[in-house]
């Protein structure tokens, strides 16, 4: 989707800003309805998902895992808005961006693994997205404005009630792979 709205989004930046924001509107409402139930999901079945493809062992990497499902949410997003203001010449946006994101993380990790370890890692990640993504946001926001929250509503509930059912065919031992798929 990130490399085929790019075109799209080139033609209407500057040119026509009311399709710019419907076209952006929509596209961000397409990578939610991807990213919701994907990092819900995710998230549910973090741990038992380490433990199948790398052994028991790893199911301890689970909170990791579920950690960076969350990502998701924003780094999904931030596709889509770093080809919106590539599309209105903002590259000294992305750069600055990318700095913040960057420092941001190193200096979370030095922080939190230590006493956290991995999760740390990945906590930072998240914080260090959350940053970046809300810069992103509001850039694109300063340049042409739109809306996307609102519209949301239906995804956000359709996601969560995936989570139940996920949650309920994992509380009733339903295979994991079985659980993916039905989920």
């Amino acid at each position: 989707i990130q490399f085929t709205i790019l075109p799209l989004l080139s033609r209407l930046a500057k040119k026509d800003d009311t399709k710019f924001r419907t076209v952006l509107e929509r596209t961000l409402g397409i990578i939610f309805l991807t990213s919701i139930p994907l990092a819900l999901g995710g998230m549910l079945l973090g741990g038992p998902i380490m433990e199948l493809i790398f052994g028991g062992p790893y199911r301890t990497g689970g909170l990791a895992f579920d950690i960076l499902m969350v990502t998701l949410l924003f780094d999904f997003p931030a596709s889509i808005l770093i080809n919106a203001l590539f599309a209105y010449d903002h590259q000294k946006t992305l750069i600055i961006s990318s700095a913040r994101r960057g420092a941001v993380n190193v200096i979370l990790d030095f922080a939190l693994i230590p006493s956290f370890g991995i999760a740390g890692s990945a906590a930072a990640t998240l914080i260090a997205q959350i940053v970046n993504n809300g810069y992103l946001w509001f850039a694109m926001k300063k340049i042409n404005y739109f809306k996307v929250l609102p519209q949301l509503w239906k995804v956000i509930m359709a996601g969560v009630i995936m989570a139940a059912g996920t949650l309920g065919l994992m509380l009733t031992g339903v295979h994991l792979i079985f659980n993916i798929i039905i989920s």
